[in-house]
């Protein structure tokens, strides 16, 4: 793999700064090949990685101590095409060690990465009211009743579903 010179100036800053490494885990079954193309700390702080990004898949970037945990997810994003950006929302300290592991996961077999019952992709497509990070709001939606009812055969209706909020959608 090519490396660019300006990749390398990146990476040694960071030595200066913080240490952090980054890693891909590619998704086997894509033929395709997947690439970080860069990565830097914001003004603020905050890591970022840049990746050649496609729609068949979304991505997640993880957060960890250690070289040999996978760490806690701490952003999603759904792919397009063109390049795309992970963000760690917590800021690097001077003194830290921290490694991050970009995954790649096809879209048409999503993960429930917060444990909510509502899988990624459905969170990630409606992030104006759910979070896919957060394990809190799958308890916002719950499915009523649906017709015909499972014991009802023969019944030539629309199936029906409605879905009750337990909390309000804004803050």
């Amino acid at each position: 793999m090519k490396t660019s010179s300006s990749f390398l100036r990146r990476l040694a800053t960071l030595i200066v700064y913080g240490c952090a490494f980054v890693w891909a885990d590619l998704d086997r079954s894509a033929a395709q090949t997947f690439r970080i193309t860069d990565f830097f700390i914001d003004p603020q702080g905050r890591s970022q990685v840049r990746y050649e990004s496609d729609p068949n898949f979304y991505y997640a970037l993880h957060r960890s101590g250690a070289i040999h945990q996978i760490g806690s997810a701490v952003e999603l994003a759904l792919g397009f095409n063109g390049e795309g950006i992970l963000s760690d929302p917590n800021r690097i300290g001077p003194d830290s060690t921290v490694f991050y592991r970009v995954r790649r996961i096809n879209v048409v077999q999503p993960l429930d990465s917060d444990g909510d019952g509502l899988n990624d992709v459905v969170e990630l497509q409606h992030r104006e009211f759910l979070n896919a990070l957060d394990s809190e709001d799958g308890r916002l939606l719950t499915v009523g009743i649906t017709s015909p009812a499972e014991s009802e055969q023969g019944v030539a209706v629309t199936r029906k579903t409605i879905l009750h909020l337990s909390l309000h959608l804004s803050n």
